[in-house]
């Protein structure tokens, strides 16, 4: 037996072509609109808690050209990578993180 690809790099996993666009969330710069394809691994989580007390996840992208945060379709996304994405901070993200 063989590893071929951890959980986070394996692309029979979860697998996608999408394109900065900045979309779900203010930016402090301009998206690229350049498309990438992400695995597991690119997906990050952000929440976000209303005033009455509700908090939502949404999942996205981080571009590594512009750094713009992408929301994706939550349908799109396999339980197993919701489940395993880390949580998105913009000042880590600028650091490589």
């Amino acid at each position: 037996m063989r590893l071929i690809a951890e959980a986070e790099d394996n692309s029979n996993l979860f697998k996608m072509e999408v394109t900065c666009s900045g979309k779900g969330w203010h930016q402090d710069g301009k998206p690229c609109y350049r498309l990438w394809e992400i695995n597991a691994s690119d997906v990050k989580s952000r929440k976000h808690t209303d005033i009455s007390g509700e908090t939502d996840v949404y999942y996205g992208f981080v571009c590594p050209t512009c750094g713009c945060f992408t929301e994706l379709n939550s349908k799109d996304i396999p339980m197993e990578v919701k489940n395993m994405s880390r949580e998105y901070n913009k000042y880590r993200s600028r650091e490589g993180n």
